[in-house]
């Protein structure tokens, strides 16, 4: 190889001397390609939280390590009346009081997870996740507990963390899988949102037809261990962060009844909508605590399942007409 010297400009061609180069050897990673990977991740990470959290309509500062907008959840706009003269975010109905609804089971929603309402999930933004505000089982056991022990002492403390010990073992989580139906049976309007499932749909060689009315997303084979005996299923775009579920026999009449059948999504099983983690503690876990505490037959718990996620017994439309 020619020998060369590098100018003060950095250039070899000056000189006329044309250099040589050796393939360069295999280099494991550089610190660059580290940071630049290291980069990445930073930025995915943090879009990544911005698509969890922005329905939980509550901003994170990354350097402090917390939210910075109150817990809004489990409070009302306020009324009509509490906003004339006022201006900016008040008068477009921002919160500027606490609940003012008493007829509500639970009007202050808002503490469920402590005196703080800066907090999240009980400050475990990373293991858990609530962009709805809405029941969980951890969720009513934290309320339950808060409720019975109210004093932020070191009393109260230890108050809260005795009765977080009742719930646990079988006993403790039939009790806490109690405390989510309490709190899901009196709410159920959500259902009203989402469509009604068709009767039937149509088998073309024996395969379904994927509805075309725009209602809903493509049919499946159905899961076995979910819906035994049911031979496909489809569920429905989101309405309001809500979906319905249809499942089907084989020879395509809707299944209304028994494990079979198709149940509500109080959150819809999406990515979009805390990539399917609200959608497992809303909806999935309830119902394999059920299934678990009935041993896989249709028992009280099951049927309590149902009773708050009742299949939907038809009516609704499924392929446009010609």
């Amino acid at each position: 190889m020619g020998q060369f010297r590098r100018s003060s400009c950095g250039s070899t061609s000056q000189l006329g001397i044309q250099p040589t180069y050796r393939p360069r050897p295999h280099l494991p990673p550089t610190w660059g390609t580290f940071m630049k990977c290291r980069t990445l991740s930073i930025v995915a990470a943090f879009a990544l939280l911005t698509v969890v959290t922005s329905s939980a309509q509550a901003m994170y500062h990354a350097r402090m390590g917390r939210f910075i907008q109150r817990d809004p959840h489990g409070t009302t706009n306020p009324p009509t009346a509490l906003r004339v003269g006022m201006t900016g975010p008040a008068a477009a109905g921002g919160f500027v009081a606490r609940d003012p609804m008493p007829t509500q089971p639970e009007p202050d929603l808002q503490y469920v997870d402590g005196m703080n309402l800066y907090q999240y999930v009980r400050s475990q933004p990373v293991s858990a996740l609530d962009p709805m505000g809405l029941y969980t089982i951890g969720g009513e056991i934290e309320k339950y507990c808060n409720k019975k022990c109210t004093s932020e002492s070191k009393a109260g403390r230890r108050c809260r963390s005795n009765c977080r010990k009742r719930f646990r073992g079988i006993a403790g989580r039939k009790r806490a899988f109690n405390l989510w139906y309490k709190a899901e049976a009196g709410d159920t309007a959500w259902i009203a949102k989402i469509p009604k499932c068709p009767d039937s749909i149509c088998l073309v060689n024996g395969k379904p037809q994927d509805c075309t009315n725009g209602e809903w997303n493509g049919l499946s084979e159905a899961s076995q261990e979910f819906h035994p005996g049911a031979q496909w299923c489809m569920r429905s775009k989101s309405y309001d962060g809500h979906a319905q579920q249809c499942c089907f026999d084989k020879s395509g009449n809707l299944i209304k009844s028994g494990l079979g059948a198709g149940t509500p999504d109080r959150e819809a099983a999406s990515f979009w909508n805390g990539i399917w983690i609200s959608h497992y503690r809303h909806d999935v876990r309830p119902y394999n605590w059920a299934d678990e505490f009935d041993g896989g037959k249709l028992g009280p718990y099951l049927k309590k399942y149902l009773e708050v996620r009742p299949p939907s017994q038809g009516g609704g439309g499924c392929y446009t007409e010609n």
